[in-house]
């Protein structure tokens, strides 16, 4: 039922979502949100999606921001999205996708050619940073994460157990990591 109303879920997860949004409704209406989320959006503009409406955000700061007090990394969390790039990329192109923050952060992401980590080309990038008694981790993928333009793009982030942190990339797991220290807890 839900499947159907909601083209983007996976089947038999609609029971557990909290948040939904395909911007067919426009930027700052989501389809279901239990979560009493604030969305922002800087250099974001309605566009045609994969199926439906979508959202472009230009670089330069682009982003779309969801804020709630309601979530936390100490219970099982998935977030997820479709993505692509418009333009080819250059080797100098980075690209952010899903950033968790808090009190500290889970980000993926993809840095470009340059000093930092001495990277040569864009490279995929997870971390897990900034939270007091967590170890900082750093997983830098080898190989390119260089998309063709038009190229549609699924990422994963998952958390279970407090402690364990996956990303998933059009379906293929690409970093599993369990933190060290202590486990995550409310208020992270």
């Amino acid at each position: 039922r839900a499947a159907r109303r909601f083209f983007y879920l996976p089947p038999g997860i609609e029971d557990r979502v909290v948040f939904y949004h395909s911007f067919e409704l426009g930027v700052d209406r989501p389809e279901l949100d239990l979560l009493g989320t604030q969305l922002s959006a800087q250099g974001a503009t309605p566009v045609d999606g994969l199926v439906a409406r979508g959202l472009r955000v230009r670089g330069g700061g682009g982003h779309l921001k969801l804020t709630s007090g309601s979530l936390t990394l100490a219970r099982p969390l998935t977030v997820m999205m479709w993505w692509r790039f418009d333009e080819p990329m250059r080797d100098e192109t980075g690209y952010h996708l899903i950033t968790l923050g808090g009190k500290g952060i889970v980000s993926a992401f993809a840095r470009g050619k340059g000093e930092w980590c001495a990277l040569k080309e864009p490279t995929f990038v997870f971390q897990v940073y900034y939270f007091e008694g967590v170890m900082n981790m750093n997983h830098i993928w080898s190989g390119s994460a260089r998309v063709e333009p038009g190229t549609w793009h699924h990422i994963a982030i998952t958390v279970a157990g407090a402690a364990e942190v996956r990303a998933y990339w059009d379906g293929r797991l690409r970093v599993q990591h369990t933190i060290k220290g202590r486990q995550f807890r409310t208020g992270d």
